[in-house]
């Protein structure tokens, strides 16, 4: 039977043998993919998060320039819609039936 592939360590360099399951499993970052011990790969990634934070620090990344916005038929139809759906004011009770205020004579027949 033949040995299993061995890799160099991204810390100390040690030759060592990979996960098998962690290799075949790479949805999820694990440290026996590139490291011999949880104390190199402690080392490493606070190496890498250094590195990274400097140069994100120096350089500030360029921001891309604005592409215009594409329209999505639907997207316009819709946007159309309801800005020509205005809802029309709620007419007041007065509005409905106007006040009639006329000075009527009444006749009694006493008189």
């Amino acid at each position: 039977m033949a040995d299993k592939a061995k890799i160099p360590c991204r810390n100390c360099g040690k030759m060592f043998e990979p996960c098998d399951y962690c290799s075949k499993n790479s949805d999820v970052f694990r440290w026996r993919n590139f490291a011999c011990s949880i104390e190199c790969a402690k080392a490493y990634i606070a190496a890498v998060e250094a590195v990274r934070s400097k140069t994100a620090k120096s350089e500030p990344e360029p921001k891309p320039a604005e592409e215009p916005k594409k329209k999505n038929k639907k997207e316009s139809f819709f946007s159309k819609v309801e800005t020509a759906i205005v809802p029309a004011p709620i007419p007041s009770y007065e509005d409905i039936n106007p006040v009639i205020d006329i000075d009527i004579e009444v006749e009694s027949k006493d008189e």
